[in-house]
């Protein structure tokens, strides 16, 4: 292409089509950590060009998202003092212990348990239970119920709880939340209110399973502090009377159970969740335990 100027002289010169000045810009050195990146471009350099595959663990497509999502996702606005909370925030108390079902760490996706304590329109989620990227007793969300926005704990096994990220709540109901379009979900397992409670007393188990059979059962649940133990007042061949049926604790829900079969009973034990409906009603593993209240006599 020929340019011709006031000056009368003629310059030839080539018109350059299609540079990258991002690919210009770098190269593929021996960069090979998220620490090691300078901007969010230079990571999806090194990983669309020079095969770092490791800069994205999570198989998304997004490098370093402890960079790439702090720069391309907008800050939660914060709430003026006069905003009037959502109308489904109004009358939730989301204090107490919950499963969340979703949580990803280095390409693994597991449930914990978690506490949220909530004061006013505000609430903070710590960890029961955690991961190589977030720990337990780390805080894994806090946020505001007017706004329905939260600021996520996030890290990597080798940078644990290294990284904020912003998200949003759905509040289904006051058992159950959603969270970025449902992809994570959280349930209820303990209330507050029940968790100050006292489940000691009798209770009716329906579902206990003894080879092809099915009983409803009485056990006797005593609690002191967040230590519960329940004892069977009627039993079958796997778990006669007299034998523990289940222990654990309140704060975490983690209970063990007490298996067997009618050749060796009372013999194994077993993991689970206690999940507390209310006051009244308890369920877990299969069984749903109902509060055995005599009527007052006169």
């Amino acid at each position: 292409m020929k340019l011709k100027f006031l000056s009368g002289v003629v310059l030839s010169t080539t018109l350059i089509v299609g540079i990258n000045v991002t690919q210009a810009s770098f190269s593929c050195d021996d960069k090979r950590y998220c620490k090691e990146m300078v901007s969010c471009d230079e990571a999806y350099y090194h990983l669309q060009h020079c095969g770092r595959k490791s800069l994205d663990r999570d198989k998304d497509g997004i490098p370093c998202e402890s960079i790439c999502v702090a720069q391309k996702k907008p800050k939660a606005k914060k709430p003026k003092g006069d905003q009037k909370p959502v109308p489904e925030a109004k009358g939730f108390d989301l204090s107490g212990i919950w499963l969340g079902d979703g949580y990803k760490c280095d390409g693994n996706v597991s449930q914990q348990r978690i506490k949220i304590e909530q004061k006013g329109y505000a609430i903070v989620g710590t960890k029961i239970t955690g991961d190589a990227c977030v720990p337990a007793d780390y805080r894994t969300f806090s946020g505001r119920l007017d706004t329905l926005n939260v600021t996520w704990t996030t890290g990597y096994a080798n940078r644990p709880a290294c990284c904020k990220m912003t998200g949003q709540l759905t509040l289904l109901d006051n058992n159950r939340i959603g969270v970025n379009g449902f992809q994570f979900k959280f349930a209820r397992i303990a209330s507050k209110a029940t968790e100050d409670g006292d489940l000691s007393g009798t209770w009716l188990g329906e579902g206990y399973q003894c080879g092809w059979q099915v009983f409803q059962e009485e056990v006797e649940i005593k609690q002191q502090g967040n230590a519960i133990v329940a004892t069977k007042i009627t039993g079958d061949a796997c778990v006669p009377a007299g034998y523990r049926s289940f222990s654990g604790a309140l704060d975490t829900a983690h209970i063990t159970w007490t298996t067997g079969d009618p050749n060796n009973p009372a013999c194994c034990q077993e993991k689970g969740i206690l999940s507390i409906i209310d006051e009244n009603t308890l369920k877990g593993g299969g069984i749903t335990f109902k509060r055995d209240i005599k009527p007052d006599r006169f």
